[in-house]
């Protein structure tokens, strides 16, 4: 992938980027706009299969592009492309600056859509700081160092934005310092702010400088609140004025000069009074204990301040109780008959209706007590007491009347009390009275409520999804008078509803669910549950949700197609799926699930062209949908002019596939069983040009397959003559042109390593000596045998030794025959290998790789058998080298993999693959830290199908590694450890108070780093820091892995000519040795990997010559000579080694150069070499290498001196890059002659 229309686009402008087909032929663009409109593209032809594709976007938002070859998704796709509008990004509040002041401006690209904003200052010499204010806007701030116009650059997506580049004078700090500590912010416009009233503060400067001031005040919901910032001509003093429309809490950001006063953010809660909801005041009974309830649950933030009096000065106790969310009950004795009036403020606000008239009735005499005088449900009994205090009861006479005006039957019991009983059949206001005597009592007539929580009615209560709100609706209006709670847990863990009255008994009701659980939801109507239980509303995780099969990408007219989606654990919940053709038409589509708990949809199109595909799930689009299905009719492919024609002249013909639909046309020519090279050429509009040049007398076909279906009448035949058949011509035949040699057969096209091929070279009358020459792909030259034919022709045998792409020469008196030289693909089966293959269980995703960068190129086929010998669908995806496989199982047994490569099995094929079932509650461990980690390198899996944390142990051969969970979602946690050591580990992995399934693993940890040339890096390497390599010699690099973990040692060498062959020879458990020979002289690239992980030096270049390379650098030029002097001391004598060294410059650059050689003595070595023994370049490193390794163990401490006047001592730092060898880095600073000393004292250099 090639250019930026792959990542960003700006609206309404023509963008592109490049596809490279790698020979697959034209690519599948589809671009998906935020709003699921499809974006038209342009694909055109750059050759050598590089593809254009282009195309102008009218919408701003990410847009989704997704790149097909065959109808498989190319790796990382689809690709995310920012659709932004430059021009829309607005710049505001520039600031003039001052020295050591952060100045501060605000950028609004709230309107520009999406993209990344870049700040720039002075080109980058001054740091800026962009701090997000929600809603794509931004406050950017630098602080000004000098006193000059500073210039500001702005980009958004890498263009630059209206304005920019800004110039921003800044001053000299003639003004005071601005001092924010002594900024005072002033008024009550932080803590508790009613809503829908402008609030007012001040910012008082004082004696803090003079300076600008900013205010941003962002709402619960992220979006900015407009504010006013004003200061009048006269005074210092800043005045803001906003007003708050959100009940919840906002910040507000205070910026002086730029910089955030003391304090800032504050904090401001906004509330609204008239939320607050106070029932059940009505009356009341002296002696009586009473109570009423307040409701601020979606009122915000405040204090309630409650009074009950009877008359100005005289006030009733009373006591509050928390009934929970925002919900409190006040109870109050009245002691006296008398109206009594309650106040009920919010924040010191008068709530709705306060101050309450209740009225109180006397106590004394006949008293009637109980819920059947004030609220009762109804179809239950009501009951009441009537106290008669001395009264006869006779002269008592008690009467009820229904809403309906009709009268009540009662049933009155008792001789001390009367218990009076009445059963109320309809839902409003029951007129009760109580006479004594003819007279009322006190309260009466009292009036109960009579209410019916069935007549309630909630309307359909999700299913929901994570993330998203559910909203429902409670309808009251017939259930009489009450007080409507609600309430929602989701796993015994509360979750807060909002609940908003909208019109008399009408309620709207919603909350946003966290989790992929069931969440109960209890409505309740004057604390009755509503339909006498909880709601259950099921809520799934669309995010989780993917939906695979052909049927998303293309297929067929007429036959059914399908695709599958696959909740991957969430809960279950309704699929639906829409599917609209290119006239508009809705196409029927049955939706099923399987027992695996998957959902399968099969449509049957009937119109070719681009089907919309919208997958919900649970009313939520999954991610992806939605989804663009091509459906293509290969039966309205036209194949044009296919004649036959003669060998080396051009043929061609047309595929007109204009009105078959989206597909790709796949040509195919053969000729006795090898492929004939073609070139397909796209005229537009679905219409190719196939174009051939033969080079063999005989039929070829012509095969055609559109969307892998082939043509009707495919394969077509072609006729290819020698030559043209003339009139003049007596008899029917093929004519051979006298002297014309044609070489033919499969052992040019090429074979299987290790088989015998052939080739047949005819000479039709050519005289001369015939010479064939074939070169493998390392350079080096394969024997061929020419064997003469009875007929005078040739038969040319050889055998491939290795894999890769062979050159044959045929040649006749030295030169080269028609068609000559040949290329042959040679592959190697064996070299393919099977690895990562993962459990398998039905209705989850399963997979293998195939690698096969070692095994030259051939056809690699794939093909998966189920347990009732049904193909298994599968996917590929292509790497480097490799093809990952995945696959969906259906059913549950053995299933047959079968992997050729040119034809034939390769290792460990056919493979068989245990599918289980999918058990509920099943866990299932994935990841590559299961099977392989580095040391000091953190490795992590994931542990599905787990609600509570799983236990992981994972132990070392020595060690136990610590081990850090994450929970992903709701069943699936991210385990990470960290190895310490190499070796053969082993996690052990329990769920549920037991170990799971396939516990334990054995991953294999290995450390990279520790693989070590045998006497250190340098001994291999010129001064140049290259390899040293000879054209024709044999290069040996030796290896120490003891260190290093399980592994081994894998190693690609590149030379000028394509890739050289190279071996690894085990010569003992802990030594592998590298071999390798250059073919010829030019750059080299090694390449080494310990268990697939490059080493820390891969790749290394190398140069190989003709000649032996110089090992050293070359002598110092002649000049002004002086004495530098090497001291070794070993552990039995002292050695002096002279050398000359002379200083010179060569423009700015001044170099110091020296040559010495390794020194003897005794029965000790110790070798000096390297770069920094012979030269250095001031105020650069240099280096060299002390190789003791013939020495008894020690360490060497270095310190180089200056032979000046100043005798200035350089220190030399070591660092130990092998057994008792060396690395030395030093730094000179000025040129001239210095001296090292070798002793064995520290100050000097010894070895210890």
């Amino acid at each position: 992938m090639d250019g930026r229309g792959i990542t960003a686009a700006t609206v309404n402008q023509p963008t592109h980027f490049m596809v490279d087909s790698r020979g697959q032929g034209e690519p599948s663009v589809i671009i998906t706009a935020v709003n699921g409109d499809l974006v038209p593209v342009s694909i055109s032809d750059r050759k050598n299969g590089i593809y254009r594709v282009e195309y102008t976007t009218k919408s701003l938002g990410d847009h989704k592009a997704v790149i097909k070859f065959h109808g498989q998704e190319i790796p990382n796709s689809p690709f995310n492309i920012k659709v932004y509008q430059v021009n829309q990004v607005k710049v505001r509040d520039m600031p003039v600056g001052m020295v050591g002041v952060s100045a501060t401006f605000l950028v609004d690209a709230s309107e520009a859509g999406s993209g990344n904003l870049e700040v720039s200052v002075n080109n980058g010499a001054l740091p800026a700081s962009a701090e997000a204010l929600g809603g794509n806007r931004y406050a950017v701030s630098f602080t000004p160092l000098e006193a000059v116009s500073h210039r500001v650059e702005l980009t958004f997506n890498g263009e630059p934005v209206p304005g920019s580049p800004f110039n921003i004078r800044v001053e000299k700090g003639a003004r005071p310092a601005i001092d924010v500590s002594r900024v005072a912010v002033l008024g009550d416009a932080f803590g508790k702010v009613p809503v829908g009233k402008i609030v007012t503060f001040t910012v008082d400067p004082r004696d803090a400088g003079s300076a600008d001031c900013a205010v941003i005040i962002t709402s619960p919901a992220k979006q900015v609140v407009p504010c006013r910032v004003s200061k009048p001509s006269t005074g210092s003093k800043f005045y803001v004025e906003f007003m708050l429309t959100e009940v919840g809490e906002h910040t507000v950001v205070v910026r002086y000069g730029g910089q955030p006063v003391s304090g800032s953010p504050f904090i401001c809660k906004a509330y609204d009074v008239q939320m607050v909801r106070v029932t059940d005041t009505a009356f009341a009974t002296v002696g009586q204990q009473s109570s009423f309830l307040i409701d601020a649950s979606n009122a915000g933030t405040g204090n309630l301040e409650i009074i009950i009096s009877v008359a100005e000065n005289m006030k009733i106790p009373n006591y509050v109780q928390n009934e929970g969310s925002a919900r409190f009950r006040v109870s109050f004795k009245p002691v006296e008959c008398r109206i009594h009036f309650i106040s009920v403020k919010f924040n010191g606000i008068p709530v709705p209706g306060s101050p309450f008239r209740c009225d109180v009735v006397e106590s004394s005499g006949i008293l009637a007590t109980g819920e059947g005088l004030r609220r009762n449900p109804v179809g239950k009994m009501a009951m009441f007491l009537i106290d008669p205090r001395g009264s006869s009861l006779h002269d008592i006479q008690v009467t009820c009347v229904a809403p309906s005006a009709q009268k009540v039957p009662l049933d009155i019991s008792g001789t001390s009390k009367l218990k009076v009983e009445y059963m109320p059949g309809e839902v409003g206001v029951y007129k009760i009275s109580i006479l004594c005597a003819g007279r009322d009592v006190q309260g009466s007539p009292f009036l109960c409520q009579v209410y019916d929580s069935t007549r309630v009615k909630v309307s359909r209560i999700g299913p929901g999804t994570v993330g998203v709100p559910i909203r429902f609706q409670v309808d009251s209006s017939e259930a009489g008078e009450g007080s409507l709670s609600v309430d929602v847990s989701c796993k015994g863990r509360k979750v807060d509803p909002l609940v908003h009255q909208v019109g008399e008994g009408l309620y709207d009701v919603e909350f946003t669910p966290k989790e992929s659980a069931p969440h109960v939801v209890e409505v309740s109507w004057n604390n009755e549950l509503v339909r006498g239980h909880a709601f259950t509303c099921d809520v799934a995780d669309g995010s989780k949700c993917i939906a695979t099969g052909l049927g998303l990408v293309k297929t067929p007219i007429h036959e059914l197609a399908s695709f599958e989606i696959d909740p991957r654990g969430s809960a279950s919940a309704e699929v639906d799926v829409i599917i609209t053709s290119p006239t508009g038409r809705l196409v029927e589509c049955q939706v099923y699930r399987s027992k695996s708990k998957l959902y399968r949809a099969e449509y049957r199109p009937g119109e070719v062209g681009s089907h919309k595909i919208d997958v919900t799930y649970n009313d939520v689009s999954i991610p992806g949908s939605p989804f663009i299905a091509e459906v293509y009719d290969f039966n309205r492919i036209k194949v044009l002019t296919i004649e036959d024609g003669v060998i080396g002249q051009p043929l061609g013909f047309r595929v007109d596939a204009s009105q078959a639909g989206y597909g790709v046309v796949e040509p195919e020519v053969q000729v006795r069983g090898h492929d004939v090279p073609f070139r397909k050429v796209n005229e537009g509009n679905n219409v190719f040009t196939v174009n051939f040049t033969p080079q063999e007398p005989s039929v070829h076909q012509v095969f055609i397959k559109f969307n892998g279906h082939p043509l009707k009448g495919s394969p077509f035949n072609v006729t290819v003559r020698e030559f043209a058949i003339t009139q003049q011509q007596t008899h029917i035949g093929l004519m051979h042109e006298p002297g014309h040699i044609v070489a033919s057969g499969k052992g040019l096209k090429g074979g299987r390593v290790g088989d015998h091929a052939w080739f047949v070279a005819e000479l039709h009358g050519a005289e001369g000596q015939l010479e064939t020459f074939i070169t493998a792909p390392n350079g080096s030259h394969i024997a061929a045998k020419q064997l003469r034919q009875r007929d005078g022709d040739y038969k040319i045998d050889w055998t491939p030794t290795m894999p890769g792409r062979y050159q044959i020469d045929v040649m006749q008196n030295s030169r080269a025959t028609m068609g000559s030289p040949f290329f042959a693909e040679v592959y190697d089966p064996s070299r393919v290998i099977i690895e990562d293959v993962t459990r398998a269980v039905i209705g989850q995703e399963s997979g293998f790789r195939v690698v096969y960068k070692d095994a030259g190129r051939a056809d690699l086929l794939v093909s998966i058998t189920s347990p009732t010998n049904r193909n298994v669908p599968f996917a590929i995806h292509e790497g480097t080298g490799y093809h990952y496989i995945t696959y969906l199982p259906q059913e549950a047994g053995k299933h047959r993999i079968i992997v050729t490569y040119g034809g034939d099995d390769v290792p460990r094929s056919p493979l068989t693959v245990s599918v289980e079932e999918a058990q509920v509650g099943m866990v299932m461990p994935t990841g590559d830290g299961l099977y392989r980690g580095q040391v000091e390198e953190e490795a992590h899996f994931v542990v599905h199908g787990l609600k509570e944390q799983p236990t992981v142990r994972v132990d070392g051969p020595n060690s136990i590694a610590k081990v850090n969970m994450r929970q992903e979602s709701d069943q699936t946690w991210k385990v990470f450890y960290t190895p310490i050591e190499t070796g053969i580990f082993q996690i052990k992995i329990f769920g549920n108070g037991r170990e799971i399934t396939g516990s334990p693993y054995h991953p294999t940890v290995t450390d990279p780093r520790r693989v070590k040339v045998v006497g250190g890096w340098h001994s291999i390497m010129d001064a140049n820091n290259r390899l040293y390599l000879r054209v024709g010699e044999e290069k040996r690099i030796p290896f120490d892995i003891s260190e290093a973990g399980p592994g081994e040692i894998m190693a690609d060498v590149e030379g000028p000519h394509g890739q050289v062959a190279v071996t690894v020879e085990r010569q003992s458990d802990t030594r592998r040795r590298v071999c390798f020979t250059p073919p010829a002289e030019g750059p080299y690239e090694v390449s080494l990997f310990w268990n697939k992980v490059p080493l820390p030096k891969s790749p290394m270049e190398g140069y190989a010559s003709l000649s032996s390379p110089a090992r050293s650098p070359v002598a110092p030029p002649r000049g002004s000579a002086t004495r530098h002097i090497t001291e070794m001391t070993t552990t039995s004598n002292r050695h002096v080694v002279g050398s000359e060294m002379s200083s010179r410059q060569e423009g700015s650059s001044r170099y110091i150069e020296t040559s010495s050689r390794h020194i003897e003595g005794g029965t000790a070595k110790v070798i000096l070499r390297g770069h920094g023994l012979q030269e250095a370049r001031t105020k650069q490193d240099a280096e060299f290498v002390i190789d003791g390794s013939q020495c008894t163990s020690g360490k060497p401490v270095a310190t180089l001196q200056s032979t000046s006047k100043s005798g200035l001592v350089i220190p030399v730092e070591t660092e130990q890059i092998d057994n008792n060898v060396y690395r030395c880095v030093y730094t000179a600073n000025t040129p001239g002659m210095h001296r090292s000393f070798l002793n064995s004292r520290a100050s000097s250099f010894s070895w210890l």
